[in-house]
């Protein structure tokens, strides 16, 4: 595989070539049947379903894919049809989020799945890919945009900035607290209140919000978008533009104290002009903020398949498949246009495809065929390796350790024993659980993959048997434990929008004075799943000339779960992918400008 070279891709951008393909047919779909419903029955609880659904997929398939991105033949309801993008794994450094691995958890038995997108169910997206997406009420973005906006969650966007002064920043990402507003050093509030998504007022793109804004001089700005795409910031965050190519960055703030508002982005080729301030930063003071973005240049070309759950014996219809594979076309086009043609995706099921011109892929070698299994015999166990975690921290300098969110927590994660636990990040059994605050004394000898709470601790048990190790810390998130799992309260009238996983969920916002009956729902369905999600043990990061298994020990980076940071994202449909747990914070847009469209809890992130 080739890269892109960056330094001249902005004369590339002027030809506008479209991508070369290998052409997306309807042998290209991979049919995931769901045959015990088990996968839609999940289709609520985001990180469940796109887990469930890889799972399925890859007892037929190769793991030869860097994205998955899951549509349903199975009608969906309300608080299932959500879109989402979920980062399966995170070894991008300087981008606002910790590195980890959940490739063990999604079946990807190589290591290769970077990001998994869960794209609700096909009849309810636009037939024309470009067409608006109805699903959400004054939704300005298309079915393809919003298809993007979900993969542009693997990256985006967690960041602040910070000038010479040292002060850290927040405003360029929307502010959406869940109940009342908690003071902190962000602008005025916690960082963690802030959302996934850029603010409306931050000159950003679009695809990922905010808006494409023309400073007009004299404290007037213009408002003008005809076309989403990847922003210089966005693409500096994938790793496909060079810090140098950023250009100024800019927010403008109207004064009236929406600058954070976290709308949607405003509606394409609609004039709105406002006065204010221009507030300027540069992709130098991102990287004051979160450190440099590592690997940089990244690799460009992704490989991506389309998969479709139905149900037992229902095959989609001809007129569904024709659907998903003009999907699948159409962004290959897309992502070559919204990326300024820095970036390519083949999205045929053998991988056949070589990108464009100025990002080239290869096609990958024919997968070795796999073995017969009988259908009542699960799949192999994954294990995850185990390295040291490694942390950037900005106030020590670039080799130095970020110490852990927990003082009390390990400082070091040691490599496992064999048979050890593969989804436990640190011991937590190094301090005992009746020494932390508020913590509960668990008993010393439990269930293997057993959960459950000390304190405002998620403990999962070790593979042993003897002793817990800490899965989550939910104080760090604003959550409380219940089961063995971190979820979000939100007392009745509160503003919320349940649980967050990570995008933000479109439609949500609706469903918010139900938040209670959610969460009793919530509970019953965590008792109901033994097989709850863990994060994996820390694993060496792919070399990054190209995307696949190759592993370079010397550039093993390891991977950790990082409470406080966002890990999946809901899409306009369910919670925000903010900066909590899994995701980002629900989508209850707290602030917005007088004119522009609430971005509530959305039904897709």
């Amino acid at each position: 595989m080739y890269r892109i070279p960056l330094l001249l891709a902005s004369l590339a951008a002027l030809a506008a070539p479209l991508a070369a393909s290998a052409g997306i047919t309807k042998a290209d779909i991979a049919l995931v049947e769901d045959t015990d419903g088990k996968i839609t029955e999940s289709a609520f609880l985001m990180d469940q379903y796109l887990r469930a659904a890889a799972c399925r997929f890859y007892e037929d398939h190769p793991d030869q894919y860097d994205a998955i991105f899951v549509f349903s033949i199975v009608p969906l309801d309300f608080f299932g049809n959500t879109q989402q993008g979920w980062p399966v794994k995170q070894d991008e450094k300087g981008i606002g989020r910790m590195l980890y691995n959940q490739t063990a958890s999604f079946c990807a038995k190589k290591g290769r799945l970077s990001q998994a997108v869960k794209m609700g169910a096909i009849d309810t997206m636009p037939d024309n890919p470009d067409d608006l997406y109805k699903g959400i009420p004054m939704y300005t973005l298309s079915g393809i945009e919003l298809m993007g906006h979900e993969f542009g969650h693997h990256w985006m966007a967690a960041v602040t900035f910070a000038h010479e002064d040292g002060i850290k920043h927040c405003l360029l990402r929307g502010h959406e607290p869940t109940g009342e507003p908690k003071p902190g050093d962000c602008d005025g509030y916690e960082e963690t209140e802030y959302n996934q998504h850029w603010a409306y007022y931050f000159n950003s793109g679009g695809v990922m919000y905010g808006n494409n804004i023309i400073d007009l001089g004299g404290g007037q700005f213009r408002i003008w978008n005809e076309a989403f795409k990847y922003g210089p910031l966005d693409q500096y965050l994938m790793g496909i533009r060079f810090p140098e190519e950023v250009g100024p960055l800019f927010i403008a703030d109207p004064g009236d104290g929406s600058v954070s508002s976290p709308s949607i982005a405003a509606p394409k080729n609609k004039e709105q002009t406002f006065s204010g301030t221009r507030i300027d930063f540069t992709v130098d003071d991102v990287i004051r903020s979160v450190g440099p973005r590592e690997p940089m240049p990244d690799a460009c070309h992704w490989k991506g398949a389309i998969l479709a759950v139905h149900a037992k014996n229902k095959l989609p219809s001809a007129k569904q498949l024709d659907k998903l594979v003009a999907y699948g076309n159409r962004w290959e086009e897309w992502y070559a246009f919204a990326t300024d043609n820095r970036g390519s995706f083949d999205m045929t099921l053998a991988g056949s495809g070589t990108g464009t011109a100025d990002c080239p892929g290869t096609a990958v070698d024919p997968p070795e065929p796999l073995p017969d299994r009988p259908a009542d015999e699960p799949p192999e166990a994954i294990p995850d390796a185990s390295q040291p975690v490694e942390v950037w921290d900005p106030g020590a300098g670039e080799d130095a350790q970020q110490p852990p969110a927990d003082p009390g927590a390990a400082q070091d994660v040691a490599a496992p024993e064999p048979g050890a636990d593969p989804g436990a990040e640190a011991a937590a059994s190094d301090v005992p659980a009746a020494d932390r605050p508020g913590a509960t004394e668990l008993p010393a000898t439990c269930k293997p993959g057993d959960f459950a709470c000390s304190g405002a601790r998620a403990m999962k048990c070790s593979a042993t048997g003897h002793g817990w190790v800490l899965y989550q810390d939910c104080e760090n998130d604003g959550k409380v434990c219940a089961e063995g799992m971190c979820i979000k309260y939100v007392a009745p009238g509160g503003n919320g929008g349940g649980a967050s996983s990570g995008g933000c969920g479109a439609g949500a916002g609706a469903a918010a004075p139900a938040a209670p009956v959610l969460l009793a729902f919530a509970l019953i369905a965590l008792r109901r799943r033994p097989d709850r999600p863990s994060w994996s043990i820390p694993r060496c990061r792919p070399a990054r000339t190209a995307r696949g298994p190759e592993r370079h020990p010397s550039r093993c980076v390891p991977h950790a779960p990082d409470p406080g940071k966002p890990q999946g994202h809901r899409s306009e449909g369910g919670a925000g992918r903010g900066a909590r747990g899994a995701g980002h914070p629900p989508c209850a847009a707290a602030l917005r400008p007088p004119s522009a469209p609430r971005h509530g809890a959305t039904r897709s992130s």
